[in-house]
């Protein structure tokens, strides 16, 4: 899958319990992890945004459905890399 200034993102989903799912979305050196929490009874897609490497976290939020969830974790990391290209090339 890409995204539009085409770097590409690599999706990795595992069960940690039977009340939540984890996805993970890797953009060059960031990742968001997507985890779908059940815990009372509707579903709820939380994100949060790191570098690889660090404890910080860049981003985050929440949404009521997957693909919503990914879109806003996918764009914050964009948004992300754009500054990070902006800084480095002194605009």
């Amino acid at each position: 899958m890409n995204i539009r200034d085409g770097s590409k993102i690599h999706l990795v989903s595992s069960t940690s319990s039977p009340r939540q799912d984890v996805t993970r979305i890797q953009i060059e050196e960031l990742f968001a992890d997507i985890l779908c929490d059940r815990t009372h009874g509707k579903k709820l897609y939380q994100w949060v945004v790191q570098r690889r490497g660090s404890t910080e976290v860049l981003g985050l939020g929440q949404s009521y459905s997957f693909d919503s969830a990914k879109a806003q974790a996918t764009g914050a990391m964009s948004d992300l890399l754009r500054k990070q290209e902006a800084s480095q090339s002194g605009d």
